[in-house]
């Protein structure tokens, strides 16, 4: 469900201040959502587990961690988005 096929129907259909969250944390699903030009951050919230939050835009919050994905392709050259 999380490829690169499904984010990419996904940032046709957003505004231009669309948020995308999801419960995982994995590079595949993060390097999923990165490939279609969204901004990747986490997040931990209080008494729960860390979140990613994918960003049409890039946005300085200071709740939220950014996530260099390139910095991490780099480091992780085996890891690779999901596609259908």
């Amino acid at each position: 469900m999380w490829t690169v096929e499904y984010f990419r129907d996904v940032s046709i259909i957003l505004s231009r201040d669309a948020i995308v969250t999801t419960y995982s944390i994995a590079t595949p699903i993060r390097l999923s959502i990165y490939e279609n030009g969204f901004y990747i951050y986490e997040y931990k919230p209080n008494h729960s587990n860390r979140i990613t939050i994918a960003l049409n835009k890039k946005e300085i919050d200071e709740n939220f961690k950014y996530i260099d994905m390139e910095l991490k392709k780099t480091r992780n050259t085996t890891a690779k988005a999901l596609c259908d």
